[in-house]
């Protein structure tokens, strides 16, 4: 339980600082890095998915046994 807490915490910063790149590359210009920072927050977010979905099947797979 607290690894899972752990993993949420550290996905909300992540996603927060890629959100704060972007919010400040937009209002100087840098549209580029911008939209990196878009690309990266989706990564992040594609990686804590498959990490719920692995956890989920460790657990199944626990139970089971």
């Amino acid at each position: 339980m607290f690894e899972q807490r752990k993993k949420r915490m550290f996905v909300i910063i992540l996603l927060g600082i890629a959100l704060t790149v972007d919010l400040t590359a937009k209002q100087l210009g840098y549209y580029t890095v911008a939209g990196v920072s878009v690309l990266f927050g989706i990564a992040v977010s594609l990686a804590w998915i498959v990490e719920i979905i692995r956890d989920k099947n460790k657990e199944e797979k626990q139970d089971d046994n």
